[in-house]
């Protein structure tokens, strides 16, 4: 199995995000959210690595493969962020990284990327499942878009105890719902600046974005898309949110 996330450019399997510390000169404890730099994609990388490893443990009910764990490498994960920053700093590529940080910590990252639509069905009437496009052109006069990374403090497993989500919201002086309702903001202000008319994002049914991206104004729509992952099908679905 292949489990391939090149950050900005294909889907994500894994929303949420685990926690991480690196101080930054001149920031606030309050989270902020800014643009991510090429000093950010190691971090990120590492954050997401790891997260990746505990969403797919929950996900199966069990501990992962080796060969599947070999295949989560931050520095495999790294070098493909810091190609999706360096994208990101293209206005024309309509590519976007953010990241939400305090003093003390990196609290979550985004990604932000053009989406294509393959034409509708004339047999089904369905509509294709969206897939992030170098085509940047074409996909921003469909105004289509997909969050390809969504990922924050304590949202690194749906399994994780209260105990230590607590700690961790302490730590990072907010909620953790509220890391992931500013950083989803974020990224949906960024979406409208690109032109979005619609934004996509894939979840797993247990995910905990899936009530922040509800409130948000995100539904699904009846797509999904299948992984196994070490003999195992794991399923996410297709969400939406429409400016129109």
């Amino acid at each position: 199995m292949s489990i391939h996330n090149t950050p900005g450019v294909s889907p994500s399997i894994a929303p949420g995000i685990s926690s991480h510390s690196r101080g930054l000169a001149g920031s606030t404890s309050t989270p902020y959210v800014r643009p991510a730099r090429l000093s950010d994609a190691r971090d990120i990388a590492a954050l997401q690595a790891a997260h990746m490893a505990q969403m797919l443990t929950h996900e199966l009910g069990a501990e992962l493969s080796q060969p599947t764990r070999s295949q989560l490498n931050a520095g495999d994960f790294a070098s493909q962020w810091a190609s999706a920053i360096g994208m990101s700093k293209d206005r024309e590529a309509l590519h976007t990284v953010l990241v939400l940080h305090t003093t003390e910590q990196l609290l979550g990252f985004s990604a932000l990327a053009p989406a294509h639509l393959p034409a509708q069905s004339a047999n089904t009437g369905s509509f294709a499942t969206p897939e992030s496009s170098p085509d940047s052109e074409s996909s921003a006069l469909s105004g289509a878009f997909l969050i390809t990374a969504l990922e924050w403090v304590g949202s690194d497993t749906p399994a994780e105890s209260s105990s230590l989500a607590s700690t961790r919201a302490s730590a990072a002086s907010s909620s953790p719902i509220n890391n992931g309702s500013t950083l989803l903001a974020a990224t949906l202000s960024a979406a409208q600046r690109s032109g979005a008319r619609t934004v996509y994002l894939w979840l797993f049914p247990s995910s905990p974005a899936v009530p922040i991206v509800s409130q948000a104004g995100f539904s699904p729509v009846g797509e999904q898309q299948i992984f196994e992952v070490d003999g195992v099908r794991l399923v996410q679905h297709l969400w939406a949110h429409s400016y129109e």
